[in-house]
């Protein structure tokens, strides 16, 4: 009876060993990574930076996860005139910017992975001012330093490169 229990101690001993080993493995076995290359693209009509992106290798207990795009913006404004025109001088173009800008997106998980699409605005013009009978609207903006990461899983990648827009004025350029 003695050389049973301690059978069944042993038996039991060894299968906690063993579970234990199969959870620091599995946690061990978390590897958060950016699936391939982020996507980073200026739209075409507001300049705005749209930052996509895939994670995977984040775990089966990842329930949630933050995800931030972050840049260097400038944009690029003009005084239009009521018929559409831009009219010479630097005067009538205005920077805003550069300045940092980032912006955070929490995502649900499913089977350790997330999809994150997060949108920057440009900086605004709204500091800015044009002559009397001129509007201002937004010629281009340009985005450098782009850098997308998970706050949660603590990993980050650097874009390189300058993102831009030109042409944005409604009466074309």
């Amino acid at each position: 009876m003695a050389a049973r229990i301690a059978r069944s101690s042993n038996e039991l001993a060894r299968a906690v060993a063993a579970a234990l080993a199969l959870a620091t493995t599995s946690a061990i076995a978390d590897s958060p990574h950016i699936v391939g290359e982020p996507s980073i693209i200026v739209t075409g009509t507001t300049g705005d930076l749209v930052c996509s992106w895939k994670e995977s290798g984040l775990g089966i207990s990842a329930t949630a996860e933050t995800g931030v795009c972050s840049a260097s913006a400038s944009a690029t404004y003009a005084c239009v005139t009521k018929s559409g025109t831009v009219p010479a001088g630097a005067k009538k173009l205005m920077l805003a910017g550069p300045l940092a800008t980032s912006n955070t997106l929490t995502v649900g998980t499913r089977n350790g992975q997330a999809t994150f699409t997060i949108v920057l605005n440009p900086p605004s013009g709204d500091n800015l001012a044009c002559p009397n009978g001129q509007t201002l609207e937004l010629a281009g903006t340009s985005y450098t330093s782009v850098v997308v990461a998970d706050t949660t899983a603590e990993i980050s990648t650097p874009i390189a490169g300058t993102f831009t827009s030109s042409c944005l004025l409604q009466s074309g350029c």
